[in-house]
């Protein structure tokens, strides 16, 4: 669930965040890109506020042993569950969290019970502006390169509407977090309660959506391209 998304360019978010005076390093534009491949994505920190960098989608915890282990760690934590984050996730919570930003997201839709027919759908705003999905993030230092890898996972909620229609097998969705809301958000004294009220399904009305090809799942099929967005219409000719 939640495993895939695409990015703004970095104009189009530097255009979007102009009134934030927010400096916007080099990054990859995605017009879909799997968490699978632990991409790097726009990120914005608690500890950097006014500076969106490159982190890789897969948060890798602190506890990680060597780089194989980290590899693994990054694959099971491309989510994190909003109900578990004064729990499992709390060390984060409490002075990780993160704002990514993206333009859309990709979810599939069950047409059986086992998933053997699905039908992809994507998810953006109006007028296709960027938004941004709240996470969690950690900086692991691998022991044996020094090297430090800048890595984050995306918060879920329960679905909305919307996305319990969509993706009606888990009915979960990213957190999505509203603008008003990036301060306390970012803010280092915000409260578990303040935290609580964001860490909610984004309201309805807000989200589009529509059908795209089921090209986006064929194996060795570059979906790295404008027409994977495009909506999808079945017709007989």
């Amino acid at each position: 669930m939640c495993y895939h998304k695409s990015t703004p360019r970095k104009h189009g978010l530097e255009t979007y965040l102009k009134d934030y005076q927010a400096k916007v390093l080099d990054y990859d534009h995605y017009y879909h890109v799997s968490g699978f491949s632990h991409p790097q994505v726009p990120v914005m920190t608690m500890a950097e506020p006014h500076l969106v960098q490159p982190y890789m989608w897969g948060l890798v915890p602190l506890w990680a042993k060597d780089r194989k282990d980290a590899q693994g760690w990054a694959t099971k934590m491309l989510n994190a569950t909003c109900e578990k984050a004064f729990s499992t996730y709390k060390p984060y919570v409490k002075t990780s969290r993160c704002l990514v930003f993206v333009d859309g997201i990709f979810e599939w839709q069950w047409k059986d019970g086992k998933g053997k027919e699905k039908i992809p759908y994507y998810i953006f705003m109006e007028g296709h502006q960027p938004f941004t999905l709240g996470g969690i993030y950690n900086e692991w230092e691998d022991r044996e390169t020094g090297n430090v890898y800048k890595t984050y996972s995306v918060m879920t909620t329960p679905a909305n509407e919307l996305m319990a229609e969509i993706h009606n097998n888990k009915k979960r969705m990213p957190l999505i977090v509203n603008e008003k809301d990036w301060g306390i958000w970012l803010d280092p004294a915000s409260t578990d309660d303040q935290l609580k009220r964001v860490m909610i399904p984004y309201p309805e009305g807000f989200l589009k959506c529509h059908q795209i090809s089921r090209d986006i799942t064929k194996r060795g099929y570059n979906t790295n391209v404008p027409e994977i967005q495009g909506e999808f219409r079945d017709t007989l000719f």
